[in-house]
């Protein structure tokens, strides 16, 4: 599993939203997704560039990976996508990624690197607001 994957097994533990659900609030991942046309709002999750890797010395594997995630709650409406985004933004970041086993990654450290900001309206005109979340698992 990617830690992308096990980032947004988490989102659907915490109960803000179902992975892929086409009704209810759906979360989606990476670039190669058919988002939702309609629906109330969603949230999409994209890998963004992060911090070098630790412990990548005399050419062995990455030891700790830093990436870093783009959360953004697109809706119709704007309160809708702001509501959203803050319900991720208010999640006890500590307890639910701090030294956490989530699937096969062992996350050291989650939590937002930025305020909820506004993204231009996507291609059919919904509003998107995201946040960056800083990641660091092993």
């Amino acid at each position: 599993m990617t830690g992308l994957s096990a980032f947004t097994q988490k989102m659907e533990e915490l109960g803000l939203g179902i992975r892929g659900a086409s009704v209810g609030v759906g979360i989606f991942s990476g670039t190669e997704v058919d988002l939702p046309g309609h629906g109330e709002g969603f949230f999409t999750v994209l890998e963004t560039p992060g911090m070098p890797p630790i412990g990548t010395s005399n050419e062995g594997p990455a030891i700790i990976r830093r990436p870093s995630f783009q959360v953004t709650a697109r809706a119709k409406r704007y309160p809708v996508a702001r509501n959203l985004i803050e319900s991720l933004y208010a999640i006890d970041w500590k307890a639910a990624f701090v030294n956490r086993q989530i699937s096969d990654r062992f996350f050291l450290y989650a939590a937002p690197a930025s305020e909820p900001f506004t993204l231009p309206l996507d291609g059919i005109g919904r509003v998107r607001v995201t946040v960056n979340i800083d990641v660091t698992y092993r």
